[in-house]
């Protein structure tokens, strides 16, 4: 495969991963308005809202749009191609109708579950229609993936963002709507994204419907959602359990460390924004098991030094940001970035069973590891609290790593890189031991520590010889192409 094919896969990486510091950015610009002009109860309200409709999401949505990818690589002409994009878009409306249509008639018996009170389903009426609407613009999001429009994407999404915040600051602020304002402004972005990326896709692949295709789609689709219920129950089922055996205290320690140690995810997020629908055409050419060995590599680098970095920075990071009491969450996040460092490793393998369209497979393997936490938070957390939380996920994370790479290397005898690996891991391991083992008294000194300790990391790899002499060239001629794109480059 060609060093471009590779600095295609980093620079659209790069593109999607700009649109994913903007989400963020946009999401801490809402906090003010939701801490000053919602109510604590509001507030957690609105979390509940959000949880619900996550798991019920899965129920009946699936994850209907990561079918695209799949069809789409496998249509060989242009016109098969279009009656793909047709027939899965005009089928992300029939399960949304279908979808918001069942969540209206069950909104009292969803909020009493919820709520215990029948008086939260004019909420749950404005989620569902969110909901069914939220399925086209998803499927809509993907047609640019699959397409691979990073740009055109990142673009589309920043338009939804702040037509989302401006909706949010108006309704909220202005008219004091609170959580309806909240509900009714991701309503409207919703159906004006939904009304707009379906009318594009209309516009470039006509009106095509496939039965035979769409339920196909639907057999793809559906076990990723059972996999995704696997997953929440992994990251959140944690919480039920604390809740009974842990103090209020103790729970906000660890939900302050989990979102630390789960920001090393959103490296994973960007890249696979990318390699999540382009995967499927690289790995199908003849140097796809080369590509997906070296892609691997690449990616594992990238994301425990990432690791790396937030366990050298949390210290200071809290310090900063958190009251002394907060101080106890420094010890877990170690632990739950080498989780999701796994998370990552295990989340690239289990996309070699979407390739071969082995969903089912995958939402087994997911569901192992889920039993396997839930089993080490039954049995652990009642003693060890916080402790018995955080070995429960490194557990799960840790089978389903190991049960992700045998699966995939028996369907596909990958050249794995493994040493290459050891010798990642081997140089971190040093250098998260000493940013942990030695904490200056100052705080100066702390971030000084903290950024030569993340600095280390890749000089470290580079002077011991991880990176071969062809990647120094490719890597030395990207890094002066983005230079010189960037415009800061001076004029010659």
């Amino acid at each position: 495969m060609s060093s471009f094919a590779y600095r295609r896969i980093i620079q659209s990486s790069a593109v999607y991963g700009a649109g994913i510091v903007a989400a963020r950015l946009a999401s801490f610009a809402l906090l003010p308005v939701y801490t000053r002009y919602l109510a604590t109860s509001d507030y957690g309200t609105l979390e509940l809202l959000d949880t619900t409709l996550f798991v019920v999401g899965l129920l009946l949505g699936g994850r209907f749009a990561d079918a695209l990818y799949y069809h789409y690589s496998l249509a060989e002409s242009a016109a098969q191609k279009r009656r793909v994009l047709s027939t899965v878009t005009l089928g992300a409306w029939l399960i949304g109708a279908a979808g918001a249509a069942c969540g209206w008639l069950l909104t009292p018996f969803i909020s009493r579950l919820v709520f215990q009170d029948p008086s939260y389903a004019r909420y749950f009426q404005i989620v569902f229609l969110s909901f069914g609407l939220g399925i086209p613009v998803e499927v809509g999001f993907a047609r640019l993936r699959a397409m691979d429009r990073p740009v055109l994407y990142v673009t589309a999404s920043l338009v939804r963002l702040c037509l989302t915040l401006a909706l949010t600051i108006y309704l909220v602020v202005f008219l004091g709507m609170k959580v309806e304002g909240v509900l009714y402004s991701n309503l409207t972005a919703t159906v004006l994204l939904a009304g707009a990326l379906t009318a594009a896709s209309v516009w470039a692949a006509g009106l095509h419907f496939s039965l035979d295709l769409f339920l196909k789609t639907l057999r793809f689709a559906v076990p990723l959602g059972i996999a995704g219920i696997g997953l929440f129950l992994i990251h959140f089922g944690d919480r039920f359990f604390l809740q009974r055996y842990a103090g209020l205290g103790e729970i906000g320690i660890y939900a302050l460390a989990y979102k630390l140690g789960m920001l090393v995810s959103q490296i994973q997020l960007a890249f696979g924004t990318y390699w999540g629908a382009q995967g499927y055409q690289i790995l199908r050419s003849p140097e796809g098991p080369k590509v997906f060995a070296r892609v691997n590599t690449y990616l594992m680098a990238a994301v425990v030094w990432g690791g790396l970095a937030i366990v050298s920075f949390t210290p200071p990071v809290v310090a900063l940001i958190a009251a002394p009491p907060y101080a106890a969450a420094v010890q877990y996040v170690p632990w739950i970035v080498l989780a999701y460092v796994l998370r990552v490793e295990a989340d690239y393998f289990r996309f070699t069973l979407y390739l071969d369209g082995a969903t089912g497979t995958d939402a087994a393997l997911v569901w192992i590891a889920a039993a396997v936490c839930t089993l080490g938070y039954a049995l652990f957390i009642p003693s060890f609290k916080l402790w018995g939380a955080v070995a429960s996920t490194l557990a799960a994370f840790v089978v389903l790593t190991a049960a992700a790479r045998w699966v995939s290397v028996r369907r596909r005898p990958f050249p794995l890189e493994n040493s290459r690996l050891i010798h990642l891991a081997l140089t971190a391991a040093p250098l998260a031991a000493l940013s942990l083992w030695f904490r200056p008294a100052k705080s100066w000194e702390s971030w000084a520590v903290a950024g030569m300790t993340t600095l280390a990391y890749p000089l470290l790899l580079w002077v011991s010889g991880f990176v071969r002499p062809g990647e120094r060239t490719a890597m030395i001629s990207l890094l002066r192409e983005m230079w010189r794109k960037s415009g800061l480059a001076p004029s010659p």
